[in-house]
């Protein structure tokens, strides 16, 4: 069943509330600070998409599938899955935050280099140290642990711990 309700006022805007199998569709007035709002009746919000392209979501989002219970983001296809990251100016990152500030990232050099590699370079930086800890070589594939330019396909700068057998091999 639809029904169409009162106005409400939300975030110093009018809205008008579309009440449908007890969720509720927001549409703004003339504010900017919330586009568009969808909550439960109770109140609770599911998500909310502002006039400054941002969107806010309550609770886990699906994609191609109902949320996880155990992540806030769960993506599911019954063929090959990707997630796109892409940057037209800098560099894509996928960062990993802690109480909101970033600790790990995974990420592309730029052009312009930011962090010592060569462009296109992919790598691992670590917040904690303000260092590189892993790349790879884009022009290569050469892989560095603790080193920028690897000369070698595993370039380690350092000591390494084996805890099992180290088999070496010459061709």
């Amino acid at each position: 069943s639809f029904s169409i309700g009162d106005l409400v006022s939300s975030y110093g805007a009018l809205l008008t509330r579309y009440d449908v199998n007890n969720v509720l569709f927001g549409v703004p007035g003339t504010t900017a600070s919330q586009a568009i709002g969808i909550t439960k009746s109770d109140g609770a919000g599911i998500v909310s998409f502002y006039g400054d392209g941002d969107t806010q979501f309550y609770g886990g989002v699906g994609i191609g599938t109902v949320p996880s219970a155990s992540a806030h983001l769960h993506v599911y296809s019954t063929n090959d899955v990707a997630v796109y990251i892409d940057s037209a100016t800098n560099s894509p990152n996928l960062m990993f935050c802690k109480a909101g500030a970033y600790k790990f990232f995974w990420g592309i050099e730029r052009n312009t280099p930011v962090y010592g590699l060569a462009a296109n370079d992919f790598f691992l930086y670590n917040a904690y140290t303000s260092s590189v800890n892993l790349n790879v070589k884009y022009t290569t594939g050469y892989v560095g642990i603790g080193i920028a330019s690897p000369t070698e396909r595993l370039h380690v700068a350092g000591n390494g711990i084996f805890t099992g057998s180290l088999m070496v091999y010459s061709s």
